[in-house]
């Protein structure tokens, strides 16, 4: 269905095209002016108006219920306004329905000006309004992932958005936590809860790993290492990674008890893809005294004295790790080197027993820090939080006077509600007598600026700073930003609110529009004959950031049609590139699509398989193979989605179409008489699959003629 938008007092938005030219003519023609309108019930847009602006966000309400107008208009009479790839009447207002969280309304001008492309993106209801201010330098990667919550919602958006705040992607859920690009592993990953415990308890979280398309592959947890004496309790959300040769770095809680209290110790592991233990670490046993070490205790039975809450391995191997509640920044040996051994600490940085002197550092270095990184220069950069006491119940008791202070470093700890990004230049040498040392060559510090929790930093490569500023308090009027850019010289430059709502980090990365655009194509009345005419009614509608570019038939959608044997071919291409052909009509007597189904190391089979999965994880792949047995065209291809048992998952090659099959917007390549198409399924027990659970997973192919052909894969778990 067509995508649509609207906005409370509506978006009038103005272009004058320029006359470009060598000297002034003598009577300028006056150029064609734009303008498009876009309304509706409990709607509003952002940003303001600006000629260059292509991409605008549609806040939507309860009430708007996926339905909006846009009125799009030249002053050109000979001009073209086509909205979602159909040409529509100038001026005429076009009520769109149907429109889901995520859906781009694509509305394109060609007159005597040139040719417009905008696109505006409908928001779920109760999305955050965010607002931008200045500009980010052109070298810096154009999307910006954030992880959207507030104390006062109970839903919250993962969304990726460009610079003015507009999103390219969002995802409405629960606490997706730490959004953010993987180099070497999946495309994006987020956490969320995971709630599989008695009572609907909360038990950890889990990774969220996406493709390219930003639909979900798979799911990912911590697992025991019993060999190691180490048992993670759950998986936790702080931090991750993904390596280079295919292992992950992951993170969590043991509720282990020692020295007579029970204590939250905080566990590192790096695992293999499919999940087994390579390397697991526990602070058990590296914090001397806990209850002396550690300032901030959980409400619960269980202390948390360490609370990780970032962690990277370094290229030789170390592990660099945060921990807020010591207000300390360990590196770790994971291999035998200069006289550790794997699991031996190698130094500490802050906190009570740190082995660093902070140099040229008036806040006596950093306390409650989130984010620790080594920069390529060896540099230790970190989001350094500062800490005040709130009260027992406030953000489940982790807040405290943590900070050191200067004038008595070993002194009492101190309020410092102040946050700042802080970058050190390390000293390691312990020969030259002056012992490791951090000297403080690069901060930012906005006075006032107060992020009692969460935060990071991440540096650019034209020398720039992404900083997450969390719930900051401003100390002034205006709100603080939720995300801002700080060039190298400390100038804010950029920065994005969202009165009310915190992201526990932000990150920028280039986010290559994958989706490609999805075609609809439809006749007015019964299809004639070859040689015979009918009304061709056809749409293209895209996604992922690069808006449509074009939307190509044999006649303009809308209009008539001459019946031809092929059928109506339709093409249509976004910004990036990608590129759709779908086709429809012919009056050929019908054939149904002829669609087999092989399981693994096994031949076709006529349309029936069944499958047994004995342990949660356990997966099976199965193909299916479409046979067009009419005239020439693209098929529709609809398939069944999964259950609460079964992870269910379609890819075509290397890409997911997982969303578009369950949906019924796939379409198969172009494909003659004979010619086949292969689309594979991967399902997946889940934890919550129980013996007897089933799933009837049928995948339908519709023919020129509507005939449907299907296959059947029963899968049960035993």
């Amino acid at each position: 269905m067509p995508r649509h938008l609207r906005t409370a007092a509506g978006l009038l938005l103005t272009t004058t095209a320029l006359q470009l030219g060598l000297g002034a003519p003598a009577v300028a023609a006056e150029e064609p002016t734009h303008s498009v309108t876009v309304t509706g019930t409990g709607v509003s847009t952002y940003p303001g108006f600006d000629p260059d602006v292509d991409r605008y966000a549609v806040r939507t309400g309860e009430d708007t219920r996926g339905t909006v107008t846009v009125t799009a208009s030249t002053t050109d009479p000979e001009g073209v306004v086509t909205v979602d790839g159909r040409p529509v009447t100038s001026g005429a207002p076009l009520e769109l329905g149907g429109l889901d969280v995520g859906d781009e309304v694509s509305v394109s001008i060609q007159d005597a000006g040139g040719t417009s492309h905008q696109s505006f993106i409908y928001l779920p209801a109760g999305f955050p309004e965010l607002a931008a201010t200045g500009a980010r330098p052109a070298g810096s990667p154009p999307y910006v992932f954030l992880g959207l919550g507030s104390f006062l919602s109970t839903t919250s958006y993962a969304t990726v958005v460009d610079q003015r705040g507009v999103p390219v992607f969002v995802r409405q859920g629960l606490e997706p936590h730490d959004f953010k690009a993987q180099p070497n592993g999946p495309a994006y990953t987020y956490f969320e809860p995971v709630k599989d415990g008695p009572d609907d308890t909360d038990y950890g979280y889990r990774v969220v790993e996406l493709d390219p398309t930003f639909a979900v592959t798979r799911g990912r947890r911590l697992t025991a290492d019993a060999t190691a004496g180490i048992v993670p309790d759950d998986t936790d959300f702080h931090d991750l990674q993904y390596l280079d040769d295919g292992r992950i770095v992951m993170v969590g809680y043991h509720h282990g008890e020692h020295g007579g209290q029970k204590w939250l110790d905080a566990v590192i592991e790096v695992v293999e893809p499919d999940g087994t233990v390579d390397f697991a670490w526990s602070s058990a046993g590296h914090v001397v005294d806990p209850g002396g070490e550690g300032y901030v205790f959980g409400l619960k039975d269980y202390r948390d004295y360490a609370h990780i809450n970032s962690v990277e391995m370094e290229p030789n191997g170390d592990l660099l790790a945060s921990f807020r509640n010591l207000g300390q920044v360990m590196r770790i040996a994971t291999t035998s080197h200069d006289g550790f051994e794997p699991g031996e600490v190698i130094w500490k940085m802050g906190g009570r027993e740190g082995d660093f002197q902070f140099v040229d550092d008036s806040y006596g270095g950093f306390c409650a820090q989130h984010d620790a990184r080594l920069l390529p220069n060896g540099h230790l950069m970190l989001f350094d939080n500062g800490s005040r006491y709130n009260g027992p119940n406030a953000l489940g008791g982790q807040t405290a006077n943590m900070c050191p202070d200067p004038a008595d470093p070993g002194g009492a700890r101190i309020v410092r509600a102040q946050s700042r990004v802080a970058e050190y230049a390390l000293d390691e040498d312990t020969t030259d007598g002056d012992g490791l040392q951090a000297t403080l060559v690069w901060s930012f510090v906005p006075q006032g600026r107060y992020s009692a929790f969460a935060g990071n930093a991440q540096r650019l490569a034209d020398g720039d700073t992404l900083v997450g500023w969390s719930n900051a308090e401003s100390g002034g009027p205006t709100p603080a930003p939720v995300t801002s850019e700080v060039s190298a010289a400390g100038d804010e430059v950029w920065s994005l609110t969202a009165q009310g709502w915190f992201s526990y980090r932000a990150f920028t990365y280039d986010a290559p529009d994958a989706i490609a655009p999805e075609v609809r194509i439809a006749f007015e009345g019964s299809l004639p004959a070859p040689g015979g005419t009918v009304v061709v009614d056809y749409t293209c509608t895209d996604r992922g950031g690069s808006n449509l570019r074009s939307c190509e038939g044999p006649v303009p959608s809308g209009t008539a049609w001459t019946v031809v044997p092929e059928g109506f071919q339709v093409t249509a291409t976004d910004g990036a590139g990608n590129t759709t052909g779908a086709g429809a009509g012919t009056a050929t007597p019908g054939r149904r699509p002829d669609v087999d189904i092989r399981g693994p190391g096994g031949g076709w089979r006529d349309h029936h398989a069944r499958f047994t999965l004995d342990h949660a994880g356990d997966s099976v792949t199965a193909h299916l193979r479409i046979r067009n047995l009419e005239q020439k065209r693209a098929l529709p291809v609809r398939g069944a989605a999964g259950n609460r048992a079964f992870a269910v998952r379609y890819f075509h090659g290397g890409q997911d179409v997982t969303r578009r099959v369950v949906n019924g917007r796939l379409t198969t390549a172009v494909l003659h008489r004979d010619e086949t198409w292969v689309l594979r399924i991967e399902v997946r027990r889940t934890d919550p699959a129980r013996r007897g659970d089933r799933l009837d997973l049928t995948v339908r192919a519709t023919g020129v003629t509507g005939l449907t052909g299907a296959a059947e894969a029963r899968l049960r778990a035993r």
